[in-house]
């Protein structure tokens, strides 16, 4: 028992710390962080975020609109099957936040989805059919809050340049979770930014710029 007692204790050392950001992030009780989804966390965080925006927030879908979103797929990310061998010189390359700054950078987002200008998507195989996809220039409010989310971030992992800080970096992980979540919330069929279109956008546009690297 006092072994138990003992890791319990370390594992809440540990944890806490970004639980308690997560919680004060997104605007949710501990108790209720700790056994949500990643989509429960976007969902909760950006109905926090509507109001200071004046955005008003989709309803929930129903059931048979879960059921009919349930059937679609869309292609995901590009994986390179290694070959085998010993190799020399290698170089290592990462995108920082790939997904969370496409997201920014081309404006993805439902309401800024259009038929005809703006960012122009690779070409996108949705539903046995090819096409392009395209979103306005201007700033989207998803968009504007992964932006916000990023340069947080930016900054306080300038600040945990300096020294180790629990609380600092339980901030980097609640921005990192939420960032890095909403993605699969575009996808995710009971979400109500549901678009299966900038999902496959994301992925389209990362599989090109990976590819091109």
């Amino acid at each position: 028992n006092l072994k138990d007692s003992d890791l319990t204790y370390k594992l809440c050392e540990k944890l806490l710390p970004n639980l308690n950001e997560i919680s004060k992030l997104v605007g949710m009780p501990i108790y209720e962080v700790c056994r949500a989804s990643y989509g429960g966390l976007v969902e909760n965080y950006l109905i926090k975020k509507g109001k200071e925006f004046n955005e008003i927030i989709p309803n929930r879908p129903k059931y048979d609109s879960i059921i009919e979103r349930r059937k679609d797929t869309y292609e995901g990310a590009f994986v390179m099957e290694p070959k085998p061998g010993f190799y020399n010189k290698i170089v290592f390359f990462d995108f920082k936040s790939l997904y969370p700054t496409l997201i920014v950078s081309k404006n993805i987002s439902p309401s800024s989805l259009n038929k005809s200008k703006g960012n122009k998507t690779p070409e996108v195989e949705m539903k046995g059919r090819k096409k392009h996809y395209y979103f306005d220039t201007k700033e989207a409010f998803i968009p504007k809050l992964v932006k916000e989310l990023i340069l947080k971030r930016t900054k306080i992992k300038d600040k945990l340049k300096k020294g180790k800080d629990s609380a600092l970096e339980g901030q980097s992980y609640a921005l990192k979770t939420v960032g890095n979540s909403i993605y699969g919330y575009y996808g995710f069929f009971g979400s109500r930014y549901h678009s299966m279109e900038c999902a496959a956008s994301i992925t389209a546009w990362a599989r090109e710029y990976i590819q091109n690297v």
